[in-house]
């Protein structure tokens, strides 16, 4: 059986459940963790936590490629040449969208996962992003630089198959969708990526520091009085130039030994006050983590010039340094507002973290040994090369082959 990948993405955007935010950082944590696991050797953990992650998005194109990476060291090629298939027809399906040169011709995405694996593949590193709106359509605007030959170039990403969407929340799983299984045993017919992907070395490093990128969509705002405290203070505004969200980074020494709950008393009680804010009112503090970390987020509510505002904090701890990250914005466009929220969040990383980063030579695919193309033109099945054909059935053809069955 044959997959078009792109009509398998947008039907798997268009399911209800959809909602690429939900998961977001959790996926991409257990991604890197995947990729740790297969760089110390650990490829059972490695194949256990790329199930984990297919169960919940079996779209994920960068955990395929983890995958062709483990059982290519586990000597398998079979499984190694499906992952590798599925990653290269995910990405094409995306780079054949459009050239992404303008809004007009943006590549179509349903995820950020894809906007940055496609940089990936094209050996590209993003330098500055922003959320653009044009003619009533959402599009990421990417300026990346090939660091390997000087090149620079803008990327359009149409996202609006997902914008939005970071805001609902449903307890209707993916996972019980019906939708088309991938399996070694069914791979597109298309023609592949003339490209076979290998792997840069990269060594672990115990982490030092976050790193706070520019967050997509956001304008910084320069210090007025300075604070050596602050990473970075950004707005997040509309068109019109009314600032919709604040968005303050900051990291300091912890003032003595404390886990994130001490801490977040300590901010209540000196820096932020919160305990004094007009209308303060906790909502919910949760344990999660933050690009791989262990973190605390608290939301609350208070008041501002009459208006009830709602915040968000969250708190990580890295060595005698703690790092806090706050939100702020009227409560009423508060969750309209978690996709950048969301996105600037995922913009913060490890320094020293290992960076899956495929190095993509140009070494033609191997062409398959036989392929079997339907009368009728509507599919090809690309067949081992020891398979003999039995005979016709209604619809169908039936070939069998030693070792794969029929």
């Amino acid at each position: 059986m044959s997959i078009n990948f792109t009509e398998l993405r947008m039907l798997f955007a268009k399911l209800p459940e959809y909602n690429p935010y939900r998961d977001l950082i959790k996926l991409r944590e257990k991604e890197n963790a995947m990729w740790k696991a297969y760089k110390d050797g650990k490829l059972e953990e490695a194949l256990k936590l790329g199930n984990g992650i297919l169960e919940k998005n079996s779209l994920r194109s960068m955990t395929h490629f983890i995958f062709a990476r483990v059982y290519e060291r586990l000597n398998n090629p079979e499984k190694q040449k499906f992952h590798d298939e599925v990653f290269f027809r995910l990405v094409h399906s995306v780079i054949e969208s459009g050239d992404g040169k303008t809004p007009e011709t943006a590549m179509t995405v349903i995820s950020i996962e894809e906007e940055y694996t496609v940089l990936d593949v094209l050996e590209f590193e993003q330098e500055f992003q922003e959320l653009v709106n044009k003619n009533g359509k959402w599009f990421d605007h990417l300026q990346a630089r090939n660091h390997k030959t000087g090149e620079s170039g803008d990327f359009w990403f149409d996202i609006n198959l997902f914008y939005g969407l970071a805001g609902k929340e449903s307890s209707a799983s993916i996972e019980a969708t019906s939708l088309p299984t991938l399996s070694p045993q069914m791979t597109e017919a298309t023609p592949a990526p003339s490209v076979v992907p290998t792997t840069q070395s990269t060594t672990p490093s115990p982490p030092q520091s976050l790193t706070v990128n520019p967050p997509p969509g956001w304008i910084l705002i320069p210090q007025i009085i300075e604070d050596p405290t602050e990473i970075g203070y950004y707005w997040l505004t509309n068109n019109q130039g009314d600032v919709l969200a604040e968005y303050v980074a900051m990291r300091e020494e912890l003032p003595s030994p404390m886990d994130l709950r001490e801490y977040l008393e300590f901010v209540k009680q000196n820096r932020l006050k919160l305990s004094v804010t007009p209308g303060y009112t906790p909502q919910e503090t949760i344990e999660t983590t933050l690009a791989g970390l262990s973190a605390l987020r608290h939301d609350f509510l208070f008041t501002s010039d009459g208006q009830q505002m709602k915040g968000r904090a969250l708190f990580v701890i890295l060595g005698n340094q703690v790092y806090s990250f706050f939100f702020y914005s009227t409560a009423v466009g508060f969750p309209s507002l978690e996709a950048p929220f969301t996105q600037a969040l995922a913009s913060i990383s490890i320094q020293g973290e290992s960076k899956v980063e495929p190095d993509l030579p140009a070494t033609p695919l191997q062409p398959a040994e036989k392929i079997y193309q339907d009368p009728g033109g509507v599919f090809e099945v690309t067949l081992p090369e020891e398979a003999t054909k039995k005979g016709d059935i209604q619809n169908g053809v039936v070939f069998v082959a030693p070792t794969m069955g029929r």
